[in-house]
């Protein structure tokens, strides 16, 4: 089944795409985002975008996925992945700060996009679950 991304943003003059978190539980997460195009917006040489991209498989199981898009298979990775990947790549000095708040700009945009239509109450709700669910899958 080949998916569409929710949004696509620009972080740091890249275009970075995000998705649909893929489960299906009805439980609260978090969009999405294609792990290349934040490797591609951190301006990371072509050696780093690989071992990171090797390096991604070893996060908490369910957080990675490889999905089909029209442009063909991207890797997605969970909101809170792609945070830990940016505070490892700035930590490194493999990208610079700005990113951080540049993805999370983008980031929120795309949970505009999720969240269309909803309450505000069924909004609250679906933060906090989120933000549990993230919890209990942080290492």
């Amino acid at each position: 089944m080949t998916i569409k991304p929710i949004h696509t943003g620009t972080v740091a003059g890249n275009s970075v795409r995000f998705f649909a978190p893929p489960k299906s539980d009805g439980g609260g997460e978090f969009p999405w985002v294609s792990f290349s195009d934040l490797l591609v917006a951190c301006d990371m040489p072509p050696a780093y975008r690989e071992a990171y991209l090797q390096a991604i498989w070893h996060a908490p199981s369910g957080k990675v996925r490889t999905v089909a898009t029209l442009d063909g298979p991207v890797v997605v990775v969970s909101h809170f992945v792609a945070q830990g990947l940016l505070g490892a790549a700035i930590h490194h000095g493999h990208c610079g700060p700005e990113i951080e708040p540049w993805y999370v700009e983008e980031a929120v945009a795309a949970l505009d996009v999720l969240m269309a239509g909803t309450s505000v109450d069924g909004v609250l709700a679906f933060l906090a679950q989120a933000a549990r669910r993230g919890k209990a899958d942080s290492p």
